[in-house]
């Protein structure tokens, strides 16, 4: 029988919740999410399951994907890159780009984060991925990692019906990447072009200049979508995450988003269970093993919106470790549960030591060892 651990902490807030505190009038937008910044957690929603059309928003799968790119070194921000026809003959929100002209990767990822540029996401793609076909199947490989449901059907993802959720997902990932947060909380820039002048990048989120803490994300609109947004609000060690889909005009985007996020501010304090790389459990033994004992470390942050009113309880799960066991293969979890049993945070954890199986003549050598260190030789 396999023998459940559990590490219990229990937390408990003395701050009172705001009496009737609405978070958002439901009729202003088609759907909407409101979610911790920091890992997986919905705090209020209308519709997030939905799939619906969502505007220039589709982009941001592809945005992630470069961003991550240049976070790993595999698009050097110094490069030159000319531009392709099929780039320059992007439609929608654009950069401006003329067929072959030449423009640096760091100039092009600026335009892409801060308009969604269609023509200098194109070109960074084709820089990183030349196959469209493979460009495709790495998007549709992210998205599969992330848990959501893109219609991907082309380097943009054009046209896609996506949920709230699955745009709070990639959201997520977004605020991780340094190089996205260079350029995404940037409200106004220019653009310099090889022969044809300057464009002015003005960033459609007007809640980069407006809104404290906002760091970005990404806007877009259509006559079939409406006004749709996303938005990062930081302040000190807490971020938030809004998602606004099918709002009546632009205002009513960035009046809906900047409640949703104060009333997060407002109502919601984070805890801090565990960094990166912290152990979460020390010297728990191993069966079979070459090595006896290990650490357990987590490798993302732990950490939890709560009301400010409630008490959370935080578990560190895993059973028996029996060799074989891996430092990228999970072996348990640290889970976190609000007042009513429901799990609201879901962490896997990790061995610090991979531990190969112990042989039969691996444990005679072992014993041959041990015995020896008592015997005193003279």
């Amino acid at each position: 029988m396999r023998r459940i651990v559990a590490l219990i902490v229990a937390v408990s807030f003395l701050f009172t919740l705001p009496i009737g505190y609405v978070f958002a009038d439901e009729e202003d937008v088609r759907a909407f999410i409101l979610g911790d910044g920091s890992a997986f957690s919905v705090l209020s929603s209308k519709e997030g399951e939905k799939a619906l059309s969502i505007a220039g928003l589709s982009r941001l799968l592809t945005i992630l994907i470069i961003s991550e790119a240049f976070d790993n070194g595999e698009i050097n921000p110094a490069a030159t890159i000319k531009i392709s026809a099929d780039a320059a003959n992007i439609k929608g929100s654009t950069a401006f780009l003329k067929k072959d002209e030449s423009m640096s990767a760091e100039n092009l990822f600026k335009a892409a984060v801060m308009i969604s540029a269609g023509d200098a996401i194109y070109a960074l793609t084709e820089v990183l991925v030349p196959d469209r076909n493979a460009f495709i199947s790495r998007l549709k490989s992210r998205a599969d990692a992330l848990d959501v449901d893109f219609a991907i059907d082309d380097a943009l993802s054009s046209g896609a019906l996506v949920s709230a959720t699955a745009i709070y997902k990639v959201a997520i990932a977004l605020v991780k990447s340094q190089s996205f947060l260079k350029f995404s909380g940037l409200y106004m820039d220019t653009l310099k072009h090889e022969n044809a002048g300057d464009t002015e990048l003005v960033n459609p989120n007007k809640l980069v200049k407006t809104l404290p803490g906002c760091i970005g994300l990404a806007t877009g609109s259509s006559i079939e979508a409406l006004y749709c947004g996303v938005y990062a609000v930081r302040r000190g060690e807490m971020t938030v995450i809004v998602v606004i889909i099918g709002a009546k005009n632009a205002a009513e985007r960035e009046k809906s988003a900047a409640k949703l996020a104060e009333s997060a501010f407002t109502t919601y304090k984070k805890t801090l269970f565990y960094n990166p790389g912290d152990i979460v459990a020390e010297n728990v033994e191993v069966s079979g093993g070459i090595i006896r004992k290990v650490n357990l470390i987590i490798k993302d942050e732990a950490s939890v919106l709560v009301k400010k009113s409630e008490k959370v309880e935080a578990k560190v799960n895993f059973g028996e470790l029996i060799a074989p066991i891996a430092t990228d293969i999970a072996i348990g979890n640290f889970t976190c549960v609000d007042e009513t049993g429901a799990t609201i945070l879901t962490i896997p954890i990790y061995p610090d030591n991979d531990v190969e199986f112990c042989s039969f003549w691996d444990c005679i050598v072992r014993f041959a060892v041990q015995f020896c260190g008592f015997i005193e030789f003279g």
